[in-house]
């Protein structure tokens, strides 16, 4: 298991960086913190993540698969 912590840049507006701050101050923690906590949900939610623990490696799993009914 790698536990190697890597930085990513992403872009976006001044307002949300502000909300993003004022929300992680709110949460006792730092934006790194907070985002990364936001993801890790989402990906779990999605059916991207199947790891819960931080210390085990993230696995990748089938995207859920959406049915369509036509009529």
């Amino acid at each position: 298991m790698n536990h190697k912590k890597v930085n990513i840049s992403i872009s976006m507006t001044d307002f949300l960086r502000r909300q993003l701050r004022r929300a992680a101050t709110d949460d006792h923690r730092s934006v790194s913190s907070l985002v990364t906590g936001l993801l890790r949900v989402h990906l779990r939610r999605e059916g991207y993540a199947t790891s819960r623990s931080e210390n085990e490696d993230v696995e990748v799993a089938r995207p859920k698969q959406i049915r369509m009914k036509f009529e």
